[in-house]
């Protein structure tokens, strides 16, 4: 199967999952859309600068100890060097134990990512574009209205193609993993997270930093309340 078919199942993937995620009753949701910067240092010594657009919640079905976990994001960067490109698509949801001040999940979906090199002396640094599945494993930490606190543990196996990997690599998949762990809050009506991700992939791992920027949920709420004018 092509990589073009690659992408156009996992947009197909987005473009349904996005209505089917609002469709769902919520109780008490945590999290938000943002927009914001990225820096990424990879354990070679490359610097690179990018912009994404995420949105990451919890919620609990309303009367069940039933958590729901998603995530939709986009993100694109290009090295300060000029030396790679670098992208990244994909949507997770998942479920698990939730409460009023902790979600526990398991979440998985499908995602795409590369670190493509564009200069001769950086061809041996190229993270070649894979199509992955995730499964993540993370916890929610919601102690009160406008705060929250995440873990979370991701391996995934991408589709090779010509992307290196790790020594393990059964029916020609490669294992990677993400740890990542940050912070969101509400100041005011504005909603602001920062996060760290280790990302382990070959030939060279990278550290990223986000920070990110949106409108908090009470916000969007508001919003949603405000009439509509009539002609």
């Amino acid at each position: 199967m092509s990589k073009r078919l690659y992408i156009a199942l996992l947009c197909a993937f987005i473009f349904i999952a996005l209505p089917t995620a609002r469709a769902f009753a919520q109780d008490r949701p945590s999290g938000a859309l943002d927009f914001g910067i990225d820096y990424h240092r990879s354990t070679g010594g490359s610097n690179l600068l990018g912009v994404h657009a995420r949105a990451m919640a919890v919620d609990r079905v309303p009367g069940t100890l039933v958590g729901r976990f998603a995530e939709l994001y986009a993100s694109i960067g290009v090295g300060l060097e000029g030396e790679f490109v670098q992208y990244a698509v994909g949507a997770k949801f998942g479920v698990g134990l939730g409460t009023d001040y902790l979600v526990v999940f398991l979440a998985t979906g499908l995602m795409t990512d590369s670190y493509q090199s564009v200069k001769k002396k950086s061809k041996d640094d190229n993270v070649a574009p894979g199509i992955g599945v995730p499964l993540l494993l993370g916890i929610w930490i919601d102690p009160m209205p406008g705060l929250y606190v995440y873990l979370m543990a991701e391996p995934s196996w991408a589709f090779l193609g010509d992307r290196k990997t790790t020594p393990f690599v059964p029916f020609n998949w490669a294992w990677e993993l993400r740890l990542r762990g940050g912070i969101g809050v509400d100041i005011s009506k504005v909603h602001m997270r920062i996060d760290y991700t280790f990302h382990q992939v070959a030939p060279h791992s990278y550290h990223v930093i986000s920070l990110g920027f949106g409108f908090s949920s009470k916000a969007m709420a508001d919003l949603e309340k405000l009439p509509l004018k009539e002609d």
